[in-house]
């Protein structure tokens, strides 16, 4: 869905939780799925996250190039994703940047369909845990198989790319 047709979406829910509130004065709506009724907050909350990520600007520049990087400590070894600047296990700053496998093994998931508000306007999507052959947990979606396909235990994928609905560099699995 469009940033403007998650706009109109967001309208249309506080248009009919105003209508609601003012018919029979409780905070609630049935829900679209399945009519059970829902709570609606009396406050919005636009949320817009400024992060700085100067230290690890460079693996937003290999993301944009469809690259995967995870940052390694020089001085103990421990490999961080996604990347830090600063190592957790020996408070050293001095990281490089290395590259991944991008092979995994999915440990666990979950099937999203009761989503966060900023998720309304896709389908039900599935988060996981994959571990990379690096023995990292990488949490991502999984370019969905179809939920019965999805098995512990099974190959993935992490791949890098450009979201088809705003354009934006990220990272999911796919099914190895």
């Amino acid at each position: 869905m469009s940033a403007g047709g998650a706009a109109d979406a967001n309208r249309k829910l506080i248009d009919d939780a105003k209508d609601a509130i003012a018919r029979t004065g409780l905070p609630l709506l049935p829900d679209s799925k399945t009519s059970d009724p829902v709570y609606v907050s009396s406050r919005d909350l636009p949320l817009k996250f400024l992060i700085p990520v100067a230290k690890i600007k460079p693996f937003f520049d290999a993301l944009e190039e469809g690259k995967l990087t995870a940052t390694k400590c020089v001085r103990c070894g421990a490999e961080y994703f996604p990347p830090q600047s600063d190592c957790s296990a020996c408070n050293s700053s001095e990281v490089q940047y290395v590259p991944l496998t991008q092979e995994a093994v999915l440990l666990a998931y979950t099937l999203v369909q009761v989503k966060p508000f900023s998720f309304n306007g896709y389908p039900d999507y599935t988060v996981v845990i994959g571990r990379l052959r690096e023995g990292l947990n990488v949490l991502a979606w999984l370019e969905n198989p179809g939920h019965a396909a999805v098995k512990i235990g099974m190959k993935l994928k992490l791949e890098a790319g450009r979201r088809k609905d705003d354009g934006l560099a990220t990272y999911w699995f796919v099914p190895a």
